[in-house]
């Protein structure tokens, strides 16, 4: 992906006065516009999160209005500077979990990508962090996705009533489970 000065995302066919997210120096932050009909899906999605644009179902249109309007936040992904390289998704400065590769998203020779987290998906320096930045989700309408209604085996309970004492006494445990 790469954005004009004015932060407008091309996916392809980019102009000439484009560039990755990698080369701008200060990404700017519109004001919130209250009037704008925000989708309530992507703020359920984006909350308290950081995504890659794959990561989100909504189309990129759609995905830059909520930028425009203040409600969400594009952030580099890979952060370089003269003397070292950081993942913002994963705080990775581990110079030697970092490699490159050339880029046919932007276009750049040497596109570089974080090794340690590749599994939750290739974060690399062109491509932005998505976050929300509007009103909280309403508690009353959201799911509760960390909460469970089930019961734990004899075996499991007695697991976590080790990790939960561990934490309360802040010793370390190893649990090895699936």
């Amino acid at each position: 992906m790469r954005f004009t000065p004015k932060m407008t995302p091309y996916i392809k066919d980019f102009p000439s006065e484009s560039l990755p997210i990698s080369f701008i120096d200060t990404i700017p932050e519109p004001p919130l516009n209250e009037n704008y009909s925000f989708n309530k899906e992507l703020q359920q999605i984006l909350y308290g999160k950081q995504l890659l644009l794959e990561n989100l179902p909504q189309p990129l249109e759609e995905i830059h209005q909520h930028y425009e309007n203040g409600y969400i936040t594009y952030r580099k992904g890979i952060i370089k500077t003269k003397s070292k390289i950081v993942c913002a998704r994963c705080g990775n400065q581990d110079q030697s979990l970092f490699a490159g590769f050339p880029c046919a998203r932007c276009g750049e020779e040497e596109c570089t990508y974080c090794r340690k987290c590749i599994m939750m998906g290739r974060i690399i320096e062109c491509t932005p962090l998505i976050g929300w930045c509007g009103p909280e989700p309403d508690r009353e309408l959201t799911e509760h996705p960390l909460e469970w209604a089930g019961t734990l085996s004899p075996g499991q309970q007695h697991a976590s009533d080790q990790v939960r004492q561990t934490i309360i006494e802040n010793k370390e445990l190893l649990v090895w489970a699936v």
